[in-house]
């Protein structure tokens, strides 16, 4: 711009702005202030972006890349530091291949420059083998092709491979030096060579069960078998199967066992089995091979030692007899609940049941003093090893508990009676036996002396709250519609494992009739004594 000075008309020149975007203005007058000039003064250039492509390669093992830097510059003729906005950071991660990238930059005045460019990620990362050397058994009807290893690339999901061999001749033995060459899709290269052996199969596994073996070429094996064999396995015997005899076989631990008639070769197990305190009870207790030479007489040949393993501690025994007797104890309780009519038709397996419930109780072991009680909704059982001394005196064996709930939450006792009938008149006792001081002189154990090793002797006390497990034989053929089985608990007394004679004075049991309501059965407070 040109001007002129009003006293001399001679041109006058000025600048305006600094640096490259300066203005150099010819001023023929000047007259105002500068902000008069900035507003007479607009900027409409918009900034100028330099945007180069970028160009990356993949992580190790990985398509992408993370190490891609985004550095764009802007220029402006009047602002002098613009920041640049980008699609994409240096922070992101890049996939293989091209991704376009945009950029833009406002100056002071509002003006907007943008620019786009690519970042490209290479793939130079070759493909990863599992190379290593493999083998096969000689056989004259095969040849194999499954010698090629497994192979894997970052990017490419099937790499092309080639190998200097295509098949293997699987009848010749010997090494083959292999050779193979994965490509994947950005021509990576990665070469694998490894030997795959064909091995002689008498080698490997020994084919003639019962002869020797050698191999004859061509993949095919040849079985030379010993006397007594034939066939192609040398598994075949052509002559009559010798025989061992029935035999017995002294046990260190267990004494005689017995092994049955037997095959020569074959192996048989002993007739006993291991002993249910031993760690493999119910197994056999030995096993033996019958061995000959098919002249003399084939004969059992046991292992030296049985087969039962250490003997348990009597914690385990004691935990897994009481297991089981309480699982017994619980399926006899829900027999009881079944119907009348169904447990008569199956009256004789119903009574093999008590019988297995009354002979488990029995064996259930207990401590001298000691005592197991078992519990069900329908059946209370105690069983108690009681001095000598104390069944001198006479015993009680009381239930008592609430008459409106199952037995699982009654009180089974047993304690010194001296002839004390007074359990029979406490509430809620469902049943009562009172055992006089004559049973001492009645038993076998006490009274003959020489069999009383312990001083200790067992009683069961067992009470069904139902009598469905004990039909009435007199009652069974009586009209439809009768209540053909007793309405009283059944009580269930043993008192060691002899029988008891000759006894000068009664039992007394005193028990509580069942009620049968709508609720089900309960305990009426009448008793009734029996003797």
């Amino acid at each position: 711009m040109t001007g002129y000075n009003k006293a001399s008309r001679a041109p006058v020149k000025a600048e305006y702005g600094a640096g490259s975007g300066k203005i150099l203005l010819d001023v023929f007058e000047c007259t105002g202030s500068k902000s008069s000039l900035d507003d007479r003064i607009k900027d409409g250039d918009p900034p100028r972006l330099d945007c180069p492509d970028v160009t990356s390669t993949t992580d190790q093992g990985l398509p992408t890349s993370s190490h891609v830097t985004i550095n764009p510059h802007a220029s402006d003729i009047t602002d002098l530091s613009l920041p640049v906005i980008c699609s994409h950071t240096s922070s992101d991660v890049f996939q293989f291949g091209d991704t376009n990238v945009t950029c833009n930059a406002t100056d002071e005045s509002g003006n907007i420059g943008r620019c786009m460019f690519v970042v490209t990620v290479q793939d130079n990362e070759p493909p990863r083998w599992e190379c290593r050397d493999q083998t096969s058994i000689a056989d004259q009807d095969l040849a194999s092709i499954a010698f090629i290893s497994s192979v894997s690339d970052n990017v490419d999901p099937n790499p092309s491979i080639n190998c200097s061999h295509t098949s293997i001749d699987l009848s010749h033995l010997g090494d083959t030096s292999i050779t193979c060459e994965a490509k994947d899709t950005s021509g990576n290269i990665a070469v694998c060579t490894f030997m795959f052996t064909v091995q002689d199969p008498c080698m490997v596994h020994d084919p003639c069960i019962n002869g020797e073996c050698s191999y004859i070429g061509s993949g095919q094996y040849q079985c030379d078998c010993y006397d007594q064999y034939e066939g192609t396995h040398c598994d075949v015997i052509p002559h009559p199967t010798p025989i061992c005899k029935t035999t017995t076989w002294m046990s260190s631990r267990f004494g005689l066992i017995s092994f049955l008639e037997g095959e020569n070769g074959t192996w048989a197990n002993s007739t006993e089995v291991c002993p249910f305190n031993t760690a493999n009870a119910d197994q056999p207790i030995g096993r033996a091979i019958c061995v000959g030479d098919l002249i003399s007489q084939s004969t059992w040949l046991p292992n030296p030692t049985d087969n039962c393993g250490q003997f348990r501690n009597v914690g385990d025994l004691l935990g897994q007899l009481s297991k089981v007797t309480a699982s017994i104890v619980a399926i006899v309780s829900n027999i009881a609940d079944v119907d009348t009519e169904t447990l008569e038709s199956a009256s004789a397996s119903v009574s093999d049941v008590v019988k297995v419930f009354e002979q488990q109780i029995k064996s259930v072991p207990v401590e001298d003093g000691e005592n197991f009680s078992f519990q069900q909704p329908n059946i209370a059982v105690q069983v108690q090893s009681v001095p000598t001394d104390v069944i001198s005196n006479g015993l009680v064996l009381s239930l008592v508990g609430d008459s409106n709930s199952g037995l699982t939450k009654f009180d089974t006792n047993i304690q010194t009676s001296n002839e004390n009938q007074a359990e029979a008149t406490k509430p809620d006792t469902i049943a009562v036996v009172n055992i006089p001081s004559a049973i001492s002189s009645a038993l076998p154990l006490i009274s003959g002396g020489s069999s009383n090793t312990n001083g200790f002797v067992r009683v069961i006390f067992s009470v069904f709250s139902t009598p469905a497990l004990f039909i009435s034989k007199s009652l069974k053929n009586t009209s439809v519609g009768t209540n053909r089985s007793a309405k009283t608990p059944v009580i269930s007394l043993s008192i060691g494992d002899e029988k008891i004679e000759d006894l000068t004075e009664p039992i007394n049991f005193t028990f509580t009739p069942i009620e049968v309501g709508p609720k089900g059965i309960s305990f009426s407070k009448l008793l009734h004594k029996y003797k």
